[in-house]
């Protein structure tokens, strides 16, 4: 089960990187964080599960709501970017309890699904959204701060819960700083070298999007359908009862023949 959600976390994660912005990828945000905070769960880690938990709703929920996202104010999604950074001492570091003994090589699924999100947020995060026309002069300097008040409640609750350095293992100082810096490299790598070309997010969203399979699926009925029409053709007809003996003799056949053997 655990290694089934990693091979969900993993492509949701890829699917939020590639996305245009965080309302596209919205969806796969949701589906990404919520595996990692189940694989956690069922690892019996429970602060693992409630700290990614909540920086799926709060950080999550200020990029969400950043519809407006000007040079002044970017900044402020930025902050939310400190929520999921994994990093000790904040509040997201206890999901590094997920990659404690015993190991496992679904582990890696999950810690590429973590950079990815992080490398993510980082690129949607300073997307600039520019403003409405005709907006008032105190909606400009209401908004930032109530926007503001989302991270610092998720910052504020992860204080409360903050460990000694003592108590940090290992794991969580390396894996921590490591997520970090391959999220970022990403993020410089792709925002200054190479972005990723459009057409391969499309064609890595539509496999996503599972609509092949549908349309799969639609063509398989569309054949069971043609092939019951035929055999309910065929016994109905005027020669039905005979293809029925044929067949009883037939099945009769293999079994004696079964049997025999």
């Amino acid at each position: 089960m655990i290694g089934l959600l990693g091979f969900i976390s993993l492509p949701s994660a890829a699917a939020w990187l590639l996305a245009k912005d965080e309302i596209e990828g919205r969806h796969v945000w949701i589906t990404g964080m919520g595996a990692i905070v189940l694989a956690t769960a069922l690892r019996a880690q429970p602060d693992a599960s409630t700290a990614w938990g909540m920086a799926m709703l709060f950080s999550g929920g200020l990029i969400f709501l950043a519809s407006v996202r000007v040079r002044f104010s970017l900044w402020i999604t930025l902050v939310g970017l400190v929520g999921i950074s994994t990093l000790p001492f904040t509040p997201a570091w206890n999901v590094l309890a997920l990659f404690y003994p015993p190991f496992s090589l679904g582990m890696i699924l999950y810690f590429a699904a973590i950079v990815l999100v992080v490398w993510g947020f980082s690129l949607h995060a300073v997307q600039i959204r520019s403003e409405p026309e005709g907006i008032e002069r105190w909606i400009r300097i209401v908004y930032p701060f109530g926007l503001l008040i989302i991270p610092v409640v998720h910052i504020g609750w992860g204080l409360s819960f903050i460990p000694e350095i003592g108590e940090v293992p290992i794991i969580g100082w390396i894996l921590g700083a490591v997520i970090c810096v391959l999220a970022f490299l990403g993020f410089f790598w792709q925002r200054r070298a190479g972005n990723i070309p459009q057409t391969f997010a499309n064609r890595f969203n539509a496999f996503l999007d599972f609509g092949w399979f549908y349309s799969l699926l639609r063509i398989l009925f569309d054949y069971a359908s043609r092939l019951i029409f035929f055999l309910s053709s065929v016994l109905e007809g005027e020669g039905g009862i005979l293809w029925v003996l044929l067949w009883i003799v037939l099945f009769l056949a293999v079994m004696l023949i079964s049997l025999g053997a």
